[in-house]
């Protein structure tokens, strides 16, 4: 009976306490945060109070709320991914209404997070390699009007579009190495380089549309397989973030330019899991400019305008967090003119319809992490040519080609041991070839093809030793094959250099191609970390070089369908030293050699073309040795809040180790630098974040670049000065005004064609 009392009292005890505390006064603290100098909600921001040690985060609204708590003065700490770290003491009472908190964006993310590099999330400083992240922060300050122009500051990567956005395309090299091919070019994880020729469309995408670019430098081939040779470039595109969001922007400037764009989407989210939706469009109109010097001008040299246009769709749904299921489809559509116009009203022109279709599934199963792509491409080109000859015969022809490139991609990745995590992959990819050349002023038709499939598998270690050391390993085994080769020719004349009609059909090819990698980071202290590393890299023959022969430029091409594949071996090493909170340097230096590298040789004969002179028959082989010393530096600066300097340099010395050309003992390029490789190139850019208007000045130096293979012509050395100022506004309408070559600095490009000069570019846009 005593026991039982005893017990009635504990409970009354109990239940005063609750009621005292309950008497004691509660407070909330309730508040949205915003982006200080945008204006617009941040969501997942997260909020602690440090003298309770609780916190919460914000929601797709940019509000919190923090309740029941005791009123008093507390310590609250804000902290986001790109803002600087807001600390702040405020008073919580019961009758404290909703107070908005700013925080103030950092435009340079020293040590940004990294994926590419390794299919895993890193830090960039601890990469055992060199890599350059673009955020969309920065893509918004850059001047550019097209997507490889935000990859102008990055060292060691050389863009090549002479002709500003009048180009059909652009060629983007890294690490001294010529050739589109040579470097691989991912969109969300799908390749773009096309097996047919290797180039790459940098029209699919506007600049607008990117989240952001991962550039890894030096051979990768021992995760991604071919066209890896220099590196690779990944860009992933913006997805949705609030319930519903769009943009809307009209642009003019130069040389007839006009164009607008949209994109309209959103995400239905809750705790993690919802549906995502977005629409995109993008429109481009230029009367372009004449291209030919106007010393060697003549009545049938024409602008070289354009007319654009691309529509994006996307939808996924997030299973949770770390889990998503998506599905995308782009379309492009864009001619070009070519600067001449003779006869036809539209004069000679290309023309690009592609199509792309992909889906992925992201996901955390357990342990393991998958990754898995298949994708679709489809492009259409064609191509109408019309000139005179030297022989003063006017011939007009038409071009037709259809490329497919298809492909599948899993990877999946999982800790084991202690320190250890592995990622496993295959790789399918089947791209080919259809083309025909139909000769209007004439009877000659030319068809040409073919097939080219590969297949590979991977393994990759990362772990650590001692805390301070890490350690990748990889190896990839690539088995390719080119099958289904041909080319016909009909009604042939001196217009194709063909001496009668030809039926052929190549024999079956096949490669095999193991791809190891080894590297190793220590991370000395804090601020300083130093890497070694030995990478390979390949890249395949193209279904161009291996079936097709035709009139080239310099004479008349052999197919070879036994081409091999290029292979390249690099050493490398470099450090990474943050020297104080806002400043860091990160130089690198490397020795690469090439093996089998393809190139161009007279096989002896020579044809007639319908020219006044005989033209040499010409067949790319695998005859060339390389070697490429090289170094690079980059440096940022944050020299105040959002006022950032940007500095780079690079350094290729790329020369012909060996030539062995077994058709021409005479000739010997030993020695001779690679073309198309800029010796010497620099970067500089300034830039302020700020509350009246954002800005940005940037000065690029591309030294002398060879472009014949005797080394005896060159282009010419040249700076070019660009600046962007831009803002949006509280109502959320904003405006910019990008200035290209400010200077009017007009060159001769390597084909001996016009650079456009100073190109202004002015718009407006609103976004919800």
């Amino acid at each position: 009976m005593t026991s039982t009392r005893n017990f009635l009292y504990l409970i009354a005890f109990l239940a005063g306490i609750i009621q005292i505390s309950q008497s004691v006064a509660q407070a909330t603290v309730r508040g949205v945060v915003r982006d200080a100098y945008e204006k617009n909600i941040l969501a997942d921001v997260h909020i602690i109070v440090e003298e309770l040690h609780a916190g919460t985060i914000t929601d797709k609204k940019g509000l919190f709320i923090i309740s029941n708590i005791p009123e008093g003065t507390y310590t609250l700490k804000f902290s986001h991914v790109g803002y600087r770290e807001l600390t702040l003491t405020i008073n919580a009472d019961k009758a404290k209404p909703e107070q908005t908190f700013f925080l103030v964006p950092v435009i340079v993310e020293i040590d940004p997070v990294f994926i590419t590099a390794t299919l895993n999330r890193r830090s960039i400083s601890r990469l055992p390699g060199r890599g350059a992240v673009i955020t969309r922060r920065q893509s918004e300050l850059l001047p550019a009007n097209n997507t490889d122009d935000l990859l102008l500051g990055i060292a060691n990567v050389h863009v090549n579009r002479p002709w500003g956005i009048f180009s059909k395309g652009a060629s983007v090299t890294m690490r001294g190495l010529p050739g589109s091919s040579r470097t691989l070019i991912l969109i969300d994880g799908v390749p773009m380089n096309k097996a047919g020729g290797g180039t790459v469309n940098w029209n699919f995408l506007e600049p607008g549309d990117i989240e952001n670019i991962e550039v890894v430098k030096g051979p990768n081939s021992a995760l991604y397989g071919n066209n890896a040779m220099g590196g690779v470039i990944s860009m992933h595109t913006r997805k949705p973030e609030k319930q519903i969001q769009g943009k809307v922007r009209a642009f003019g400037g130069s040389m007839g330019t006009y164009g607008g764009s949209f994109t309209l989407g959103g995400l239905e989210s809750i705790k993690g899991k919802g549906i995502y939706w977005n629409t995109k469009g993008f429109v481009r109109q230029g009367d372009g400019y004449l291209i030919e010097p106007e010393e060697t001008r003549d009545s049938t040299d024409s602008k070289i305008g354009l007319s654009e246009y691309n529509i994006g769709l996307q939808t996924g749904y997030h299973f949770d967090s770390l889990s998503t299921l998506g599905l995308e489809y782009r379309y492009y559509n864009g001619t070009f003119g070519t600067g001449t116009q003779i006869i036809e009203d539209e004069g000679s022109w290309d023309q690009y319809r592609s199509h792309l279709v992909q889906a992925n599934y992201d996901a955390q199963l357990g342990k393991y992490k998958l990754n898995t792509r298949v994708y679709y491409q489809l492009e259409n080109f064609d191509r109408q040519s019309e000139s005179i000859k030297s022989t003063g015969k006017y011939k007009l022809s038409d071009t037709k080609s259809v490329k497919h490139d298809n492909g599948i991609w899993v990877n999946i990745s999982r800790d084991f041991f202690k320190n250890h995590l592995f990622t496993a992959g295959v790789e399918f990819k089947l791209g080919d070839l259809d083309a025909k050349e139909t000769y209007r002023t004439s009877t000659d038709e030319i068809d040409y093809g073919g097939d080219l499939a590969f297949a590979g598998i991977f393994l990759q270690d990362e772990f650590r030793v001692l805390k301070k050391l890490s350690i990748i390993a990889g190896l990839r085994l690539d088995y390719a094959k080119f099958y289904n080769g041909f080319q016909t020719v009909t009604n042939p004349t001196t217009n194709t250099g063909f001496i009668q009609d030809a039926d052929m059909v190549f024999s079956d090819e096949s490669w095999t191609q193991w791809s190891p990698k080894l590297a190793l980071q220590y991370q000395i202290n804090n601020k300083l970390g130093a890497y070694i590393s030995w990478a390979t890299g390949f890249m395949p023959p193209k279904i161009d070089d291996l079936s097709k022969s035709g009139k080239i430029s310099k004479g008349f091409k052999l197919a070879n369908p036994q081409l091999k594949p290029e292979t390249l071996t690099n050493y490398e090493a470099g450090i990474t030293w943050m020297l104080a909170h806002r400043l860091s340097i990160e130089p690198s230096i490397y020795y690469a050699r090439g093996h089998d590298f393809q190139y161009f040789v007279a096989t002896g004969d020579s044809v007639d073309t319908g020219g006044t002179d005989l033209k040499p028959v010409l067949q790319r082989q695998n005859i060339t040795e390389v070697e490429i010393l090289g170094a690079e530096i980059s440096a940022k600066w944050e020299i105040f809040s959002n006022f950032v300097l940007s500095v780079n340099y690079a350094m290729n010395d790329s020369r012909i180790l060996e030539f062995n050309d077994p058709s021409n003992e005479d000739k010997d390029l030993t020695g001779n630098a690679l073309i198309e490789v800029p010796v010497n190139a620099a970067y500089a850019s300034l830039s302020w974040r700020n509350r009246i208007v954002n800005f940005i000045v940037d000065w690029r130096y591309t030294g002398k670049e060879w472009y014949d293979d005797e080394n005896t012509q060159y282009v010419s050395p040249y700076h070019v000065l660009g600046l962007k100022l831009s803002k949006t506004l509280k109502q959320r309408i904003g405006f910019s005004l990008t200035i290209q070559n400010l200077f009017d600095n007009v060159t001769i490009d390597r084909k001996g064609k016009l650079t456009p000069g100073r190109f202004v570019l002015g718009e407006v846009f609103f976004e919800i």
